[in-house]
């Protein structure tokens, strides 16, 4: 018994290390880099950005942050006379490797010329797209951003965080049942 009281101990230790130190409410760190020649559409779309990252209350947007990174490239979308009618948006993003540091390496060597620069900047490309929309559509757009970034990037984070306090739990009560039962 004491034997089983030790395994489901080490696995709960286990699980507050990899947990960190548990907030009640985690966040999720993320920094915007808008890449635009025009400063005003710019800082148009860092501030729809980060006001729509701020309404999804778990996230906290940081310069910089330690842990993600949305890399937006802004594009003028013009149509056969030259006249601007949209932006072409692509974005990435990214999360900073520190906690995997021990397979770059490894990855540095398989992956593509494009994927590099991520690697020397220390960050781990997670995924990518591009959204068109006409130049009345630019908050749109960056709603549809965030909303991408949430579904894709933090959500699956939400889950797993969710299933590791689950399972911290679940080990906590057996170590009392098995701390009862000895008595």
């Amino acid at each position: 018994m004491k034997k089983l009281l030790t395994i489901l101990l080490l696995i709960f230790v286990s699980a507050n290390e990899y947990a960190g130190k548990e907030k009640q409410n985690p966040t999720y760190q993320v920094e915007v880099e808008v890449s635009y020649d025009d400063d005003f559409v710019k800082n148009q779309i860092n501030s729809y950005i980060k006001r729509e990252l701020r309404k999804l209350g778990d996230v906290e947007v940081l310069k910089p942050s330690n842990r993600y990174v949305i890399h937006l490239s802004v594009l003028k979308a013009k149509n056969m006379t030259g006249y601007v009618t949209g932006y072409s948006i692509s974005f990435v993003f990214t999360e900073k490797v520190s906690h995997w540091e021990f397979i770059l390496d490894a990855v540095e060597k398989t992956i593509s010329k494009d994927a590099k620069s991520f690697v020397s900047r220390k960050q781990f490309y997670l995924t990518n797209s591009i959204i068109l929309g006409s130049i009345q559509g630019l908050e749109e757009m960056c709603k549809n951003i965030v909303v991408a970034f949430d579904t894709t990037v933090v959500e699956p984070e939400r889950v797993s965080t969710q299933k590791l306090k689950e399972l911290k739990k679940r080990i906590k009560n057996k170590i009392n049942k098995v701390e009862k039962s000895e008595e």
